[in-house]
């Protein structure tokens, strides 16, 4: 068995981020307690469907992750976001 040491890689840190909580009269509060440090600054969305509706990555990871799923089974470690979108999925065969 091999160890890998973790790690994070960081693409892009976002300057703006919507932020709702349930119940949205909380989202105030939930803001100032995620305490995110800048240059991201968070701001209230009107509820939480907002939030996940405006997120594009939640609606494309499911079927690239799907198309993928023998590639993400068989390496160890796969960098989604740099290799994720094979050609065969991308052209849609």
């Amino acid at each position: 068995m091999r160890m890998y040491e973790a790690g994070v890689f960081i693409r892009t840190i976002k300057s703006e981020v919507r932020t709702a909580a349930i119940p949205v009269k909380d989202t105030e509060n939930a803001i100032k307690a995620l305490d995110i440090p800048p240059p991201t600054k968070c701001f209230p969305a009107d509820n939480v469907l907002e939030t996940s509706l405006s997120n594009i990555v939640g609606i494309l990871d499911v079927p690239i992750v799907l198309g993928n799923i023998g590639l993400l089974a068989n390496t160890r470690i796969t960098p989604y976001y740099g290799f994720g979108l094979t050609p065969e999925i991308g052209r849609g065969n």
